[in-house]
């Protein structure tokens, strides 16, 4: 049974960390007889593969696997009989990590952008609190050198309270050791009516 060559256009993202990535998407053409993903290093004898799924025929998903090298790997797309076709490029770099948030406070109601500072964050998946370890943030933006996210909101809390950040990359959870403060939300209680000039101003 012959099977049209498929081709590989684009894989998203390219670059990673040594941990790898989970729901990597790869586009391309032909790529409904497609099972799975090669990754190989030039210089390696051995390669890796990894099965795919939600194959559209035009993108693919697949984990990039992890590794224990930091560099430039060769990717292509095998189909039933081994074969394996495309010759794309992907990079491993050093794992990311953190060390400021800017601002480092924020509300029981959430809501609050935090803008994370450290380094190779492009490759991080999620934020995690330590306050709420099951709940995973996704990233609003992210580059090499900083991530933004939003707070979410905590119940059933009176005082204010530290929580710690940690970054999800593949199956890894990567401690910043670096943290920020909630605060119970403001609330006004009181008012009083202040005079400037013709206009009488009321604050609450």
């Amino acid at each position: 049974m012959s099977f049209p060559p498929p081709e590989i256009s684009s894989i998203s993202p390219r670059v990673v960390s040594f941990y790898g990535r989970n729901h990597a998407v790869l586009s391309g053409y032909n790529l409904i007889d497609v099972t799975r993903v090669r990754i190989q290093r030039d210089t390696a004898c051995a390669a890796q593969e990894t099965p795919v799924w939600n194959n559209s025929g035009v993108n693919l998903t697949f984990h990039i696997p992890s590794t224990n090298y930091k560099g430039v790997v060769r990717v292509c797309v095998t189909l039933p009989d081994g074969s394996c076709h495309g010759n794309y490029r992907i990079s491993y770099q050093s794992s990311p990590s953190c060390f400021r948030t800017e601002p480092n406070s924020t509300w029981f109601s959430g809501k609050r952008t935090i803008t994370l500072v450290g380094s190779h964050l492009e490759c991080v998946e999620g934020v995690i609190h330590s306050h709420n370890p099951q709940d995973v943030i996704l990233p609003r933006s992210r580059n090499s050198g900083i991530l933004t996210y939003e707070t979410a909101a905590v119940k059933s809390t009176q005082q204010s309270f530290l929580s710690s950040v940690s970054l999800k990359v593949a199956n890894e959870t990567l401690v910043c050791y670096t943290s920020f403060k909630y605060h119970p939300d403001l609330e006004f209680i009181t008012y009083k009516s202040l005079r400037t000039g013709k206009r009488r101003m009321n604050w609450k």
